[in-house]
C-alpha cells in the first residue's frame, strides 16, 4: 500500500488533493512509520502554494511525532520566516527546536536568524539595539548548550564573524573574549582558538583586561596584579597557556572516542552495536573523571543518537539517581517516555519504579494502568500487580486487593482469546501469590485446579501445583498431589509421551522423599520400571531392523590385490594411464 502511495505521489500534478488526502491518511493511521512522513512531505513541498497550509500542518505533526529530527524544525522555521510570521515567527521555532534537540546544526540556524534580524550596528555612543542583544542571547545561548561539543567550532566561528561585523571601539576585546573561551573548552578547535587569541593579545590594545574576564577565578588575582601592559600580557598568555595544556590532556582522552563516532544525529534506522558500545564507553569514562556538567552534556548528546535505546535514558536516569537526584532522573525518564517511547513500555516501566520509590503511589499506579490498557501483555500484567501486591503489604486490614483483580481479569482474558501459554503463565503466578504473599493455599489451589482443567496438558502448570501442595497444602496435600501424577502419567492424559516420563520420574521421587504408602510407593516404582524397559526393548528392536536394512559388505571389500576387478574406474586403470579399467 504505501509503495502505490508513493507511486500516485509521484504520478504528476493532476490529483493532488486526492493523493496529499491518500498520503495523510497513511500517516494518520501509522504516525509512528517514518517512511510514511517522507512520503507525505516532499510531495506537499512540491506542491506550491496551493499547498502551504497542508505544509506546515504536516511539518507540525511530523515533528511531535519525531521531535529530534533537527532538520525538520530548521524547515519549518524557514517556512515561517518566508510567510506571514517572520523572523519572530521562525525565531520562536528555533527556539522550541532547540529545546528539543539541542545541537550544533540547529543552533546554527537559530543563530544565523538572530543575525539576519539584528538590524545594523548601532553608532557609536548610541545603546545597543534590541535586534543586537537578542541575537547575542541566541548566541550565548548556544555556547552553553552545545559550545563544548567536540565539533562546535563552526559555531564559534560564527559568534567571532557577528562579533567582528558589529564593529565598536570594544569589538577586539569582544573577539578576543569569545575567542579565549573557544580555546579553553576540550574541542576539536580549541587549539586553533589559542592561536587566534594570542594574535589578538599581541597585537590588540585592551585585549589584555577582557580577557582576564574570561579567565578561571583562581587565574584572574594575579592577571590584575600585574602591571598594565606586556607584564599583564604576559600574565594572562602564561594564564591561558597553562589551562590550555589542562584541555590537550582532555582532548587526547576524549579524541578517541569523538573518532569513532559515525552518527550524531537522530535516525529511525538502527544504530550499529560498535557505535552504542562506544557511547557506553565514552560515558562510563565520563562519569569516572567525575565532572558532573560534562558528564550530563555527554549523556544529553548521547540520547539523541541513542533515543531509541532504552538502555542510555535508564543510564543517564540512574546516574542522576545515584547522585541523589531522584526527581531530574524522574524528568529524564517521563522526557524519555513521552518521546521516543511513547508507544513503548520500557521507560514507562524504569519511571513507574522511579515514582513508586519517591512515594508517589498514585503516578506509579496511573502508569501501570494505562500499560495494562493499551498492551495487557504477560509482563506487564505482572509487574502491575507486583506493584499493587507491595502496595497491600503495607496497607491497613480490610484494604482492597488490587493485585488479584489485575490477575483475574488478565486470565479471563487470555483464557477467551486461547491464548493458553499467557493464561498458563498467569495463572501459575497468581497461584504462587495467594499462596506465598496473601497465605490464601485454598484459592490457590482453585486457580491451579481450573487452570489444569482448561489446560491439562501443561507440564509446568501441573508441577507449579506439586509446589503449592507440598508447600501449602496441609492435611490432605499427599493425596492430592498423588492424584494429580497418577492422573497425568495415565495414558488417558493429554500430556506428550516425554513429559509423562519425567512427571512419573519425579512422581517415584516424590513417593520416596514424601509419601507414607509402601504400596503406592512400589506400585509407582514397578510401573516406571516397566515403562523404561518397555522402551528399551523398543530401541533395541529398532536399532536390529535398522541393521538388517544395511547392503551386505562385498567379501573383497578389505582385500587390496582383488578391489581393482570388481569393476570400471577401480585400482587397474591406474598404471596403465588409460581410462577404462575393464577385466
Amino acid at each position: 500500500q504505501k509503495a502505490n502511495l508513493m507511486a500516485d505521489a509521484s504520478a504528476g500534478t493532476d490529483g493532488k488533493e486526492r493523493q496529499a488526502a491518500q498520503l495523510w491518511a497513511a500517516c494518520t493511521s501509522t504516525p509512528w512509520d517514518f517512511d510514511t512522513w517522507m512520503a507525505l512531505i516532499p510531495f506537499l513541498e512540491r506542491g506550491g502554494e496551493a499547498m502551504r497550509p497542508k505544509l506546515r500542518e504536516a511539518y507540525e505533526a511530523f515533528l511531535k511525532e519525531f521531535p529530534l529530527c533537527y532538520g525538520y524544525w530548521d524547515k519549518l522555521a524557514k517556512f515561517e520566516k518566508a510567510g506571514d510570521g517572520g523572523v519572530d515567527a521562525a525565531l520562536e521555532i528555533y527556539r522550541k527546536g532547540v529545546a528539543a534537540v539541542p545541537c550544533v546544526e540547529l543552533f546554527l540556524s537559530y543563530c544565523g536568524s538572530a543575525v539576519d534580524s539584528a538590524g545594523p550596528p548601532s553608532a557609536a555612543g548610541e545603546p545597543i539595539g534590541a535586534g543586537e542583544t537578542r541575537a547575542r542571547e541566541v548566541f550565548e545561548s548556544a555556547m552553553a548548550q552545545v559550545g563544548a561539543e567536540w565539533k562546535s567550532g563552526n559555531l564559534w566561528d560564527f559568534y567571532v564573524r557577528f562579533e567582528e561585523g558589529r564593529g565598536g571601539a570594544d569589538k577586539d576585546a569582544r573577539v578576543a573574549k569569545v575567542s579565549l573561551r573557544a580555546a579553553l573548552l576540550p574541542t576539536a578547535c580549541a587549539e586553533r582558538y589559542l592561536g587566534s587569541f594570542k594574535t589578538l593579545l599581541a597585537e590588540k590594545e585592551g585585549v589584555a583586561a577582557a580577557a582576564i574576564e574570561v579567565l578561571p577565578e583562581e587565574d584572574r588575582a594575579a592577571c590584575l596584579a600585574a602591571a598594565e601592559g606586556d607584564e599583564q600580557k604576559a600574565a594572562v598568555l602564561e594564564a591561558a597557556e597553562r589551562r590550555h595544556e589542562t584541555v590537550k590532556g582532555e582532548l587526547q582522552r576524549r579524541a578517541p572516542f569523538e573518532d569513532k563516532i559515525q552518527r550524531p544525529y537522530f535516525h529511525v534506522k538502527p544504530l550499529a552495536m560498535d557505535q552504542k558500545d562506544n557511547w557506553h564507553a565514552y560515558i562510563d569514562d565520563a562519569i569516572t573523571q567525575g565532572d558532573k556538567d560534562v558528564t550530563q552534556k555527554l549523556f544529553e548528546r548521547c540520547v539523541i543518537p541513542c533515543a531509541l535505546y532504552a538502555e542510555f535514558w535508564e543510564k543517564y536516569a540512574n546516574w542522576l539517581e545515584e547522585g541523589g537526584e531522584k526527581a531530574a532522573a524522574r524528568a529524564v525518564l517521563e522526557r524519555g517516555s513521552r518521546g521516543p517511547f511513547k508507544r513503548r513500555p520500557d521507560l514507562k516501566l524504569v519511571l513507574a519504579l522511579v515514582e513508586e520509590s519517591m512515594g508517589r503511589l498514585d503516578e506509579a499506579r496511573a502508569i501501570y494502568s494505562e500499560l495494562v490498557e493499551s498492551s495487557g501483555s504477560v509482563e506487564i500484567v505482572i509487574r502491575a500487580a507486583n506493584f499493587e501486591r507491595r502496595c497491600l503489604l503495607g496497607a491497613p486490614p480490610g484494604a482492597d486487593d488490587v493485585a488479584s483483580s489485575i490477575y483475574e481479569a488478565a486470565i479471563k482474558k487470555y483464557g477467551d482469546s486461547e491464548d493458553l501459554s499467557a493464561y498458563t503463565f498467569l495463572s501459575i503466578h497468581y497461584a504462587t501469590m495467594l499462596a506465598q504473599v496473601l497465605d490464601d493455599a485454598p484459592k490457590a489451589r482453585e486457580v491451579c485446579k481450573q487452570a489444569l482443567a482448561k489446560n491439562p496438558s501443561s507440564k509446568s502448570l501441573l508441577q507449579a501445583y506439586v509446589h503449592l501442595e507440598l508447600a501449602h497444602g496441609g492435611a490432605g496435600a499427599e493425596e492430592r498431589v498423588r492424584e494429580a501424577y497418577t492422573a497425568a502419567i495415565d495414558e488417558k492424559s493429554p500430556m506428550s509421551a516425554e513429559d509423562k516420563h519425567q512427571l512419573h520420574v519425579e512422581y517415584v521421587d516424590f513417593e520416596h522423599d514424601r509419601g507414607s504408602d509402601i504400596a503406592r510407593l512400589r506400585i509407582a516404582t514397578a510401573a516406571l520400571r516397566a515403562e523404561l524397559l518397555a522402551k528399551s526393548q523398543e530401541e533395541q528392536r529398532a536399532a536390529a531392523r535398522t541393521t538388517a536394512k544395511r547392503p551386505a559388505a562385498s567379501p573383497h571389500a578389505n582385500d587390496p590385490n582383488k578391489r581393482g576387478k570388481t569393476g570400471a574406474g577401480g585400482a587397474g586403470g591406474g598404471a596403465g594411464g588409460g581410462g577404462g579399467g575393464g577385466p
